[in-house]
Parts: C-alpha cells; structure tokens; sequence
C-alpha cells in the first residue's frame, strides 16, 4: 500500500513547510537581510534550501555558511556539489530519523516526485520521533503494552 503524505508517522506528517528558502539566482546580501527580518515566520533556521523557479530544490545552505563572509554573490554560487540527502512524503518517520543520524543533519529536506520541496523535518521533530519510537521499544522489550 502505497503512503501518502497525510499518512501518519510519515515524512509527509510530520515536516514543516515554514522554513527559510532563496532561489538560486538572489544575491547573498539581499537573502542575509530578508532572512534577518523575517527569522521569526519561520520554524526552523538550520538551513536555507535553495530552489529554481519551479521549487526545485537544487540544495542546502547552513545559516553559518550564509553569513559566512564570501566573494560569492549569489545563493547559486554557493552550492556545493555534494549529494543532498532528501526523502520523499510517504517515507516513514523512522527512516527520516536513521538519515538525520546517519548523515549529521539537523533537519531533512522533502521531496516531491519531481525533486520539488515540500517541507523539512526539523531537528525538534527528529529528536522527538527518536524519543517516541525509542519509548515504544522499550516498552514492547519490557512487555508493558498500554493503550493509546
């Protein structure tokens, strides 16, 4: 059965759409200053996901690495040329925690079928999927079952 992104305990369920993003071609300067002011819209400031005009999302910046001093100028020249770890909206919130660790991202990006971004799972979400599916563990290991 295929899963959804309302599906619950999916990567779908539980990302964040109100994270910062710039398009390829902004100039740093311009991107540094609007993020400045409106840091308070969004839920998470980890990374600013860089797009193209159709969203898609071409890659990541830290917020360290954008304010950052550079002769770069624009968001585009920053990207590096390393692989972005992205899931897709029907992945199981399991596998977004597994990539997060396994990788040392504080938050992971979602994908659309067509690499366009939907959202992030944001390092609060992460550790408090971790928690919840470490408890339920536990509790299954101890043979304690209780109902929701």
């Amino acid at each position: 059965m295929a899963q959804t992104q309302s599906t619950p305990e999916t990567a779908g369920a539980v990302m964040v759409t109100a994270v910062p993003t710039a398009q390829s071609s902004e100039a740093i300067p311009a991107v540094r200053e609007r993020l400045l002011h409106s840091m308070h819209e969004y839920e998470s400031v980890h990374y600013i996901y860089i797009l193209d005009a159709k969203r898609t999302l071409l890659g990541a910046l830290s917020i360290r690495e954008l304010f950052r001093p550079t002769e770069k100028r624009t968001m585009g020249e920053c990207l590096s040329q390393g692989h972005i770890y992205v899931v897709k909206p029907g992945v199981d919130q399991e596998h977004v925690v597994y990539e997060a660790l396994k990788h040392g991202i504080k938050a992971v990006p979602v994908v659309d079928h067509d690499h366009r971004f939907l959202g992030a799972v944001t390092g609060d979400r992460i550790l408090h999927i971790l928690f919840h599916e470490a408890h339920d563990d536990l509790m299954r290991f101890a043979w304690i079952h209780h109902r929701h």
